[in-house]
């Protein structure tokens, strides 16, 4: 909480409440694609109720391009200036269907940099921490100061910058609505405890070709074909028997002739 009387809050900057958006009333995630607030795989798909009086529409990101989300300070209602300092990211509901796109090592990290995992392995599980504390300014820590070496610089580095290299990307074979809660970092940002709410839909995944209607046409078309062709055969070899038996006749016909023609 913020102990100033004037109320401190920021906003995602390419957000407004005039946008127009397409509404719906829940979307759902797949088992695939989150894991449990316990850390255990899920067995079912999650039903997520989508909160218009919270979220408003959703940032759209196309799935091919990295997303790093801008934010702008306000003083109340009043803009102060855009938010450039290091901020986190938690996904509301678990998904981790989303990436960051640089390692500890390739921003440049002296030591290994928090993350999420390494931040909730510190907190003991019988406390039910609060994931809004279990990371902030109040224990904030820079991996580029010269007093930490070492630790495994290859992870991801999940704390992102207006003015920084790290994105978020997608994967690119389903879309999907994400809900994300940002908080500031930096202890000498503000005295303020700086965080907000904002979701993303992430769009432009190919739908997956439905060939069973193609089959369907396909195989009906090969066994058209199929009964034609036998019934053709069976046609043909009626009309076959029947002039082979017509000509069996003529024959005998002109062998009973030939045999009254001697006897005479």
């Amino acid at each position: 909480m913020c102990e100033n009387p004037i109320k401190c809050v920021f906003s995602v900057e390419c957000r407004s409440v005039t946008e127009e958006c397409d509404h719906f009333d829940n979307y759902t995630i797949s088992r695939d694609w989150y894991v449990n607030a316990d850390g255990t795989t899920p067995t079912v798909d999650k039903v997520i109720l989508y909160n218009w009086t919270l979220l408003d529409c959703p940032v759209k990101v196309k799935n091919t391009e990295n997303y790093l989300p801008q934010f702008d300070l306000y003083d109340g209602e009043d803009f102060v200036r855009p938010m450039t300092t290091n901020f986190i990211l938690r996904e509301e509901y678990g998904r981790t269907d989303y990436a960051y796109n640089s390692t500890m090592a390739q921003v440049g990290c002296n030591c290994e940099a928090q993350s999420w995992d390494k931040m909730r392995q510190l907190v003991d599980s019988s406390t039910g921490a609060n994931p809004d504390t279990i990371w902030g300014p109040q224990n904030y820590r820079s991996c580029f100061l010269d007093s930490y070496q070492g630790g495994d610089l290859t992870q991801p580095y999940e704390i992102l910058n207006s003015s920084g290299v790290v994105s978020l990307t997608f994967p690119a074979d389903h879309d999907s609505i994400h809900i994300f809660h940002v908080t500031v970092v930096d202890p000498n940002y503000s005295y303020c405890n700086l965080q907000t709410t904002f979701s993303v839909h992430v769009y432009g995944a190919l739908s997956t070709p439905n060939f069973m209607p193609l089959g369907i046409s396909v195989g009906t078309f090969v066994f058209a074909i199929l009964i034609a062709l036998v019934a053709s055969y069976f046609m043909f070899r009626k009309a076959s028997m029947e002039e082979f038996k017509d000509r069996m006749e003529l024959l005998n016909m002109i062998l009973q002739k030939e045999g009254q023609t001697t006897h005479a």
